[in-house]
């Protein structure tokens, strides 16, 4: 559709043509009602005679005007008159960035700025999903002023659509506005010099796209060459896919870190290439801090006035300092901090270990941050420096959990099973101390690591070069554990969460106190709470449920001195052990890992050996511990997110579910093995034993007491005769685990089947009745053992990497074992040995929920798949740690 000067469209008067693209005319038009002028952007007929691409590209509109970012031209409204359809955008005046960059390179000093505000626009665009597509230096606009604006942004999404074999020719018809000096070929030379390799192959594309087109531009303005260029679009499509650019282009002035981001930008992989944009916004906000890549040579000779200039200026230079060291010392009561949120990714292949202990560290100064992912089912510690783009493994931290950053980000203390590792970020990792199941471990300013040996303990000292643990709290009556600790400033006191017996683990029950280091003296400073880490600037923030809060603190006087406020409406956090994954540091960094306020909510699945899902009939619930009726036909489960539950069957065939029990203290429910009854165990309020329960499997008689057991008791098997079981029977003190035969005879007492020094746990006896298959840390990490339940002191250990939850098929010719979410078959020799075959990994579906029985998963007699529970759809970790700069001032908005 032609528009002249003087017609109008709707309230808006055409005053003059702007130009032309692949989507249609531009035109500036004044707007009568609000007296300003618009940019009226009026499709082709190519794409407004599509029904679909006009319906798809009126709901993209609405969601780009909800784009509220100064430096993204923005979209007032859209217009039909005649049958056609217009786009009305913020007219930006001013020059574009192609015009600019014609003229020659454009000095580093402007350049950055730029660039910066350039990746602002794309960081607020790809938080609410929207990418770009078609960056390019034609589509930057630069006011007069400095300002930048980016236009058409997301504009080439809503009219291509979907990636497929076209992709190509779609983003050739590109939406950008064009003068009418710029020929066709420009146009397509000019879209096709920025596309990601991804892009020109026509594969499925994410944000990445559009950092690689940062990269082109900011390579472009300081080179004034394009990284990748042509004569036709086919030498350009062939260079961006097979050439690198020319790095020498560059200016010699250009810093290193600058150099290292365009490198990540420009990284033809798309795994290896930088994730997040608010990271190159960070880098360009600081661009000089390795200096630059060639120092220019120094004089050959020094003028003859150079000493006493030096004097006097190392005298201006000593005066400013002081004026310097006052500034830095006065509050400031100026311009409020500017909030800058970013998201860290793991590496490929590899997901976020957020199961027990806390997932992420925050080095005091904000220097760096660590967290713990597993690859190839193994947790590794990795580490994010501020000011470098790279994910960096730490050497040694195979099997590494709950990390600990040291407060200037050099170091890192973590646990590996029953040992405490330390390590600088290069590496290598030396063992330094001793500590059974852990629960935090926090990085003192004056060398100490603070820890609490086990489980279920009080909190020890230790020099972060290892030696003595000396104990600097005592668990008083009614309580079991101390954990998480975290050390106030000027190490003289630490906070950490008391569980008590009645309800250990709860994140709602629990209480978060401050001891001083030097008496142990202790002051209660927030009930109800699960987790509390000191921020700096007098504030604690904690976790509760799903959600974090932060409160003012005074660490001097170790009380609370305002009321607290939401800033995350959802964390990740393990319900099991109360740990909740965040940290935050004194200069204001805070990190989180974002999920679900219904976090708990899981679903049953089914699991072939090919790793395929097929998903129960239960709506999402509480679901834990599943296990498989001998027939396959039934599925007896627990409900509840901490400390146990209540005891409920389900029928596969009709989806009939069916409550067994109503005191929510419950746990290991399994099958008689008629099926025709329902045995669990209930939980003692101290801890230090539990009851033997059963009940008619359809519920039709009240439960019946079968007998009590020592400890945290836990049912593996029961005889065909129901006479007589084999348990995990778990300390309440130590939280060490032994298996014990256990007769239904109460006069007679629990024989010890593995009972030591280790911790021996999860036990699975073979469908002949005779191997008893078990896990045992007895070599610093749980690792796979078979005992012949028929002969005193045979013993075969089955695993030398790792190995949890031992099970077995029905036919008893396999084994299988889970490494993290990885499941492991070991096939098994027939005769009367014990032989085990070479191990091979089956799937990685599995998902350990923190269940504290440990069971995840059970085999189907019947048909040999796995029935396990997984995260709800929606309730899932978002698989990253977002960092939020200088939370504290926007506090409402720290989660959005």
């Amino acid at each position: 559709m032609q528009l002249n000067p003087g017609s109008t469209l709707g309230p808006y008067r055409i005053v003059s043509s702007l130009g032309a693209g692949g989507m249609g005319e531009v035109y500036r038009a004044h707007d009568a009602k609000l007296h300003r002028d618009v940019a009226i952007k009026v499709l082709a007929s190519l794409f407004a005679a599509d029904p679909d691409r006009v319906s798809r590209f009126e709901r993209e509109a609405q969601t780009l005007a909800a784009v509220n970012d100064p430096h993204i031209a923005h979209i007032y409204g859209l217009e039909e008159t005649a049958g056609a359809l217009a786009l009305v955008m913020e007219l930006v005046e001013g020059e574009d960035l192609a015009r600019r960059i014609a003229r020659g390179p454009v000095p580093i000093d402007d350049a950055i700025p730029i660039a910066r505000q350039i990746a602002e626009a794309l960081e607020a665009a790809h938080e609410l999903g929207i990418m770009h597509r078609d960056l390019k230096p034609a589509n930057v606009m630069v006011r007069p002023d400095g300002v930048v604006k980016i236009l058409d942004f997301g504009l080439a999404k809503m009219v291509g659509g979907a990636p497929g074999p076209d992709a190509t020719v779609a983003t050739m018809s590109s939406p950008t506005v064009l003068s009418p000096a710029m020929t066709q070929i420009g146009i397509i030379l000019g879209t096709a010099a920025y596309m990601a390799p991804e892009q020109a192959r026509g594969k499925a594309i994410d944000r990445r796209v559009d950092v690689w087109a940062f990269g082109c531009i900011l390579f472009e303005m300081l080179s004034g060459t394009r990284p990748f260029g042509g004569e036709t679009v086919t030498d350009v499509l062939s260079a961006i896919v097979s050439r690198d650019p020319d790095w020498t282009a560059l200016p010699e002035q250009t810093s290193v870190e600058i150099r290292k981001l365009l490198h990540r930008c420009l990284d033809k992989d798309p795994r290896r290439r930088l994730r997040d944009i608010g990271e190159a916004r960070l880098i360009c906000e600081n661009p000089h801090p390795g200096g630059v890549a060639n120092a220019a040579a120094a004089p050959a000779r020094r003028p003859k006035w150079i000493l006493p200039a030096l004097g006097a200026a190392l005298v201006i230079v000593s005066l400013l300092a002081s004026a310097l060291l006052v500034a830095l010392r006065t509050p400031k009561t100026g311009a409020p901090k500017e909030v800058t949120r970013f998201d860290v990714r793991p590496p490929d292949n590899a997901t976020l270990d957020i199961v027990f202990r806390p997932a992420v560290s925050v080095s005091a100064d904000g220097s760096a941050i660590a967290f713990t992912a597993i690859t190839e089912g193994v947790s590794r510690i990795y580490i994010r420096s501020r000011m470098n783009v790279d994910i960096h493994l730490v050497p040694g931290s195979d099997g590494g959990t709950n990390p600990s950053l040291s407060p200037d980000g050099k170091w890192v203390a973590f646990f590996v099973n029953n040992s405490i590792r330390k390590s600088s970020i290069d590496g290598p990792a030396t063992t330094i101390g001793r500590a059974g199941t852990n629960r935090g471990i926090a990085w003192s300013d004056h060398g100490a690591l603070i820890f609490p040996p086990q489980a279920s303990g009080p909190l020890l000292m230790m020099s972060v070069d290892g030696g003595e643990q000396r104990p600097i709290t005592t668990i008083a009556s009614g309580e079991r554990t101390h954990r998480w600790p975290d050390v106030l400033p000027g190490g003289k006191a630490v906070l950490f969460t008391v569980g008590t017996l009645g309800s250990p683990d709860s994140y709602d029950a629990s209480n978060i106190e401050a001891a001083l280091l030097a008496t142990g003296e202790r002051r209660t400073v927030i009930k109800g709470a699960a987790m509390a880490r000191y921020c700096g600037d007098h504030h604690l923030v904690y976790s509760k449920g799903p959600a974090l809060f932060a409160v003012p603190f005074d660490p001097e006087r170790l009380t609370i001195t305002g009321s607290p406020v939401q800033i995350v409406a959802g964390v990740e956090r393990d319900s099991s052990t109360g740990a909740a994954h965040f940290d935050c540091a004194d200069d204001g960094t805070l990190a989180f890992v974002p999920g679900s306020s219904v976090g708990d909510l899981r679903r049953l699945v089914w699991v072939d050996q090919q790793g395929q899902k097929t998903a129960v009939g239960l709506p999402p619930g509480p679901y834990q511990e599943a296990r498989v009726s001998s027939d396959g036909t039934r599925a007896v489960l627990l409900r509840g997110t901490t400390g146990g539950g209540d005891v409920w069957t389900y029928d596969f065939s009709n989806g009939t579910l069916n409550r067994l029990t109503f005191t929510s203290t419950n746990a290991a429910p399994m099958w008689s093995p008629d099926g025709k009854m329902v045995y669990y165990t209930a939980f003692e309020p101290t801890g230090d034993a539990s009851t033997i329960m059963r009940k008619v499997a359809d519920g039709s008689r009240e439960a019946e007491v079968v007998r009590k057991v020592p400890g945290r008791a836990y049912l593996d098997w029961i005889d065909d005769q129901q006479t007589m079981a084999i348990i995990d029977s778990v300390n309440a003190v130590s939280d060490r685990g032994d298996l014990l035969r256990c007769a239904f005879d109460p006069s007679v007492a629990p024989q010890p089947l593995v009972a030591g020094a280790a911790n021996e746990f999860s036990g699975s006896v073979s469908p002949t009745g005779r191997w008893l298959a078990y896990q045992s840390d007895e070599t610093d990490r749980p690792e796979v053992h078979v005992r012949d339940l028929t002969t005193a002191g045979a013993h075969w250990q089955v695993t030398t990497s790792g190995g949890e939850e031992p099970r077995w098929s029905a036919d008893g010719r396999e084994m299988f074992y889970r490494i993290a979410n990885r499941l492991i078959g070991v096939p098994l020799g027939e005769g009367a040995a014990f032989r085990a075959g070479k191990a091979h990994p089956l799937f990685d579906a599995l998902y350990n929920l923190g269940i504290e029985s440990g069971r995840s998963y059970d085999v189907d007699p019947k048909t040999g798949r796995f029935l396990t529970v997984v995260p709800a759809e929606g309730a899932t970790a978002s698989g990253v740690v977002r960092v939020v700069l200088n939370w504290d001032a926007a506090a409402a908005t720290v989660g959005k």
